[in-house]
């Protein structure tokens, strides 16, 4: 452990090599989540029929409900502290929250964005699916947070 040096230490071509795989590496998780979502939605769309000019509208539209979506993370999110301060908080509660939240970032960018056309049957059913699995993802997590 002798060769522990401060990044103020390092060489500038150390340096510049530290930076540049630590930006490799966050913007390659944040393309990995993000492909995720755009495939997901892509899928879904595809299944529920919606209508989209083109894919880079669907692409865009990916973009833009990443987001909105971490967002509304936010809004979520101090419904559940809300509900478990409460202690009123469960998986009915949790999905309705969850579900109209993202049933508002839906119908939110249906409104703005003219390259995509939702009907409000497919934008239901997004908003359920996506809602579904956001909270058995969530679920999963906090009990591996439990168990530590």
């Amino acid at each position: 452990m002798e060769n522990d040096k401060s990044f103020k230490e390092e060489s500038p071509k150390d340096k510049v090599f530290i930076i540049l795989v630590m930006t490799l590496l966050v913007g390659g998780s944040l393309a990995f989540v993000f492909g995720i979502y755009f495939f997901g939605i892509a899928g879904l769309f595809n299944i529920l029929g919606v209508q989209y000019d083109s894919v880079w509208s669907l692409f865009w539209f990916g973009v833009f409900f990443f987001i909105l979506d971490s967002f509304a993370d936010v809004i979520k999110m101090t419904f559940t502290v809300l509900l478990d301060h409460l202690s009123i908080a469960n998986a009915a509660t949790l999905f309705a929250i969850n579900f109209l939240v993202i049933w508002a970032v839906l119908s939110l960018l249906n409104l703005l964005m003219d390259s995509i056309t939702i009907s409000i049957d497919a934008q239901l059913i997004a908003a359920a699916v996506i809602a579904l699995i956001e909270l058995t993802l969530n679920k999963n997590g906090r009990k591996e947070e439990q168990l530590e």
